[in-house]
């Protein structure tokens, strides 16, 4: 559930994997998909289960984290490169 809140309300464009994440729930809505994210109850007392819950609860305020030049270069490029595929699949007559 946090998570959902985190992509919701996410506005810092460092984290390569949200935008991975937000990009990919682009495309399926662009193809007509609609998309549910709802809470799956039952993670108390099962071993990691907790942890990973408190990690992305921890995660719902902004990411304060340096990333290197090189683990955004293939993020943006992509990102790039889907802007482009989308006004090319609009063109009538380039192909």
């Amino acid at each position: 559930m946090s998570v959902s809140e985190f992509l919701k309300f996410f506005t810092d464009s460092s984290q390569p994997t949200v935008i991975e994440i937000l990009l990919l729930l682009r495309k399926l809505e662009r193809k007509g998909f609609d998309r549910n994210f709802c809470l799956i109850p039952g993670h108390g007392g099962k071993h990691g289960n907790e942890l990973v819950d408190n990690i992305a609860g921890s995660l719902t305020g902004p990411i304060q984290q340096l990333v290197c030049y090189q683990d955004l270069t293939a993020p943006v490029l992509r990102y790039i490169h889907c802007i482009w595929q989308e006004i090319w699949d609009q063109q009538v007559i380039n192909k």
